[in-house]
Formats: structure tokens, C-alpha cells, sequence
């Protein structure tokens, strides 16, 4: 995957607000500990997209309309910066045996 996927500012925050999602639904009771390991994806985000609590609604609604929740600006204007750890292999650099 490309910088466009994994470093994008908009994976950042599907993936911060999907999280907030489901710690709300586990506070509210929504997600159990048996759906979380042993329900599957679809599952966990029906339960999600249906219920009614204010804040999970608001953060599912922000995860599924990323771009229209967030903007990018020079660092000045930013109320957020985001600081991301590189974490890659370089495809070209063997190690060396025997």
C-alpha cells in the first residue's frame, strides 16, 4: 500500500473515529466481548451504524464522511498536527549470507 492509503490523513481519522466507535459501544453496552472476538466486521459495524447513542452515531456519520469532517492547512492554521512513525522495508536491501 502507498503513503495515499496507510499515511493519509483520512485513514487517520476513519481509523481514530471508528475506533471511538467501538470503545463507545463497548461502554454502552452495544459491542460485547464475545462480538468483538468472535463476531465479524460487518457485524461489529451494523451494530454500530444502527444504534442510537449520540456519539456513536456521530462518529460513524465523521468515519464514513471522512473528508467533509477534516481539512488539510499549513501548520499554522492546524487546530491537529498528526505525527506519524515510518514503518517500512526497503525491497532493495538483502542481508547478506553465509
Amino acid at each position: 500500500m502507498t503513503q495515499d492509503c496507510w499515511g493519509s490523513a483520512t485513514n487517520h481519522f476513519i481509523s481514530r473515529w471508528f475506533a471511538d466507535a467501538i470503545l463507545r459501544g463497548i461502554e454502552v453496552g452495544c459491542i460485547t466481548h464475545k462480538d468483538l472476538h468472535h463476531g465479524t466486521d460487518e457485524m461489529i459495524w451494523q451494530k454500530l451504524n444502527n444504534h442510537d447513542d449520540k456519539i456513536i452515531t456521530k462518529k460513524m456519520n465523521m468515519a464514513i464522511h471522512a473528508p467533509k469532517h477534516f481539512s488539510m492547512v499549513t501548520p499554522e492554521k492546524a487546530d491537529q498536527i498528526l505525527k506519524c512513525k515510518f514503518r517500512g522495508i526497503d525491497p532493495w536491501l538483502t542481508a547478506p549470507y553465509g
